[in-house]
């Protein structure tokens, strides 16, 4: 059955041609000639525009330009252009390179973890179904990373545009202890979007394809989604509402992976700057994923079930059934989490100047949640994997998230920043029935401290979602020449409420479940932007583990990376 996305895609992309099949041909020529300034007796002439193009002038408005701009994407003053009907088409990318380091990480999957230690005490030992799995430690290891990316936009009208961007990128394991090198190509869709502006006369748009959705601390979403999207922009108000569903894969050729099949979302947000630099903003965020569940396996006492590998070779075929038929079938796609869940919530930013002492900034972001969840645990294989449980239970939980930088006037312009984060936790929660907040899945966490470079904000390593967990953050900063800067970042991380899982971190290795202190980091990034179409990061981090990972109670982690970056 088709999705309900797809339904109204449909609807507005005949609309569309219903639009463009009725609208005069002349009304291109029209809309150039309000772009030029013609001297009298003057002919229109298309190429002029050509011959614009081909000086390298500026020949996308602010309002276009504004359209293809992203925060984390820095684009040349003159983008490369050609002319195509008379309207530029505007050429860009970026050429990213990235090498990261992890040496003594907590590992994703490990021998003697608590995991593999049944702890549960229902004879399953996690450490023989991770090694039928073909899973293999991953402690020291070193990546290296590329990717290109390409992007075209063309304004067909003054408020008609098509953006069109694609992604290749290179994947290579250099090096690891446990590991095979490896690598893979992958070609990827970005974003693909028609924008219709001023509707019918009016301060409404619409957005329709794969378009990215971002709050400027990424602390809700950031995101690319295949969505439908209305804005209403005032001077001091912009508010927009969005229906989204993933219609086709990333991966051309490749079909859409189960965590992102058959979920619903309608976002809305409502940003309102009340006086000059300070804003108030709303968020709202429904998703309801309409995905089949499958149901645990119960076996027959009556049929056998021995394992393919178990059956001595040469037995025909029509015996070997008949050993198998008491076993599952393996199940056709992994989606551990079915959620229904709404996100609702508030947020404040801004900044004041104090005269000599400076300038201060704060954010400051609330949100709850409210829904249930239907949790399915997987067992066995990667090609023989079966249902073991299915768990549904109530979500209710809130988060926040308060920060505040002071920069000077000092030589290097020091800043200074502090910051509390909160997302509440429920008592004796295992990770089959978390009922406590946790983030929208769409968010990045990642935010300036008044540098030039963002940065995850809630550490470069442990990077956790904001989910039955305290933050705390410290950190200094200091500008080096024009456009660098470099962030000294300390975090300290508590659980809400003791429990035996972390919610979407940067390593798997799960707490006790007896202790609350997961550990601290300091992160040291350096960002430099000394020229537009260049860009550097080098990051450094440590994290020393707390005591609720038992006997590893102060052992260091450590992470390199570096990210270079080309922009055209």
């Amino acid at each position: 059955m088709e999705s309900t996305l797809a339904t109204v895609a449909r609807v507005i992309l005949i609309a569309l041609a219903c639009f463009f099949a009725t609208r005069p041909v002349s009304a291109g020529l029209v809309d150039l000639a309000e772009t030029q300034t013609l001297e009298p007796g003057e002919i229109l002439d298309p190429r002029q525009m050509s011959r614009r193009l081909a000086a390298g002038e500026d020949v996308l408005t602010a309002k276009e330009r504004q359209l293809i701009e992203r925060p984390d994407r820095e684009r040349p003053q003159h983008p490369i252009t050609l002319p195509l009907f008379g309207r530029p088409l505007a050429i860009g990318g970026r050429y990213t390179l990235v090498v990261r380091s992890e040496t003594d990480k907590l590992l994703d999957f490990d021998f003697e973890d608590f995991d593999n230690r049944d702890i549960d005490g229902d004879g399953d030992f996690d450490e023989i179904e991770d090694s039928a799995r073909g899973n293999v430690p991953a402690d020291d290891q070193l990546r290296a990373n590329q990717a290109l990316q390409v992007d075209l936009f063309y304004p067909i009208t003054e408020n008609v545009s098509v953006y069109l961007e694609s992604v290749a990128a290179y994947r290579k394991l250099v090096w690891a202890d446990d590991a095979d090198n490896t690598s893979e190509w992958l070609f990827q869709r970005g974003e693909s979007w028609l924008y219709l502006g001023d509707l019918l006369g009016t301060s409404v748009s619409l957005q329709a394809g794969r378009q990215r959705f971002a709050d400027e601390r990424e602390w809700w979403w950031d995101e690319d989604l295949d969505a439908v999207r209305l804005h209403y922009d005032l001077e001091t108000v912009h508010a927009e509402v969005a229906v989204a569903e993933q219609l086709f894969g990333l991966e051309y050729g490749e079909s859409i992976q189960p965590d992102d099949e058959d979920i619903l979302q309608i976002l809305g947000s409502v940003k309102w700057e009340w006086a000059h630099k300070q804003q108030l903003g709303l968020y709202a965020l429904h998703r309801h994923d309409h995905s089949s569940v499958q149901e645990p396996f119960v076996p027959d006492p009556t049929l056998l079930c021995v394992p393919e590998n178990l059956i001595p070779p040469g037995i025909p075929e029509e015996f070997r059934e008949f050993f198998r038929r008491g076993c599952p079938d393996p199940v056709s796609f992994e989606d551990d989490s079915d959620p229904d869940l709404t996100w609702f919530g508030a947020s404040a930013a801004g900044n004041w100047k104090l005269g000599r002492a400076g300038m201060l900034d704060y954010w400051l972001d609330v949100a709850g949640v409210k829904g249930d969840e239907t949790f399915t645990d997987y067992s066995g294989p990667n090609d023989a994997r079966t249902v073991r449980s299915v768990n549904r239970h109530n979500v209710s939980g809130w988060g926040i998230d308060a920060r505040t930088t002071w920069q000077s006037k000092l030589p290097g312009r020091l800043t200074a920043t502090l910051g509390y984060a909160f997302g509440s936790g429920k008592r004796k929660m295992l990770e089959e029935e978390d009922r406590g907040f946790r983030q929208t899945g769409l968010e990045d966490n990642s935010h300036k401290f008044r540098g030039v470079q963002s940065f995850r904000s809630y550490g470069e390593l442990l990077d956790p979602e904001l989910s039955n967990l305290q933050i705390l953050t410290a950190a200094l900063g200091v500008r080096f020449f024009a456009k660098s800067s470099l962030d000294i970042v300390y975090h300290h991380y508590r659980q809400a409420e003791a429990a035996p899982f972390l919610r979407d971190v940067g390593f798997k290795r799960d707490p006790d479940g007896r202790h609350r202190s997961i550990g601290q980091e300091i992160d040291l990034v350096i960002g430099i932007k000394e020229f537009r179409i260049f860009e550097l990061k080098l990051v450094g981090a440590i994290f020393r583990a707390g005591a609720a990972f038992g006997r590893d109670d102060g052992k260091l982690s450590y992470l390199g990376s570096m990210r270079a970056r080309l922009n055209f």
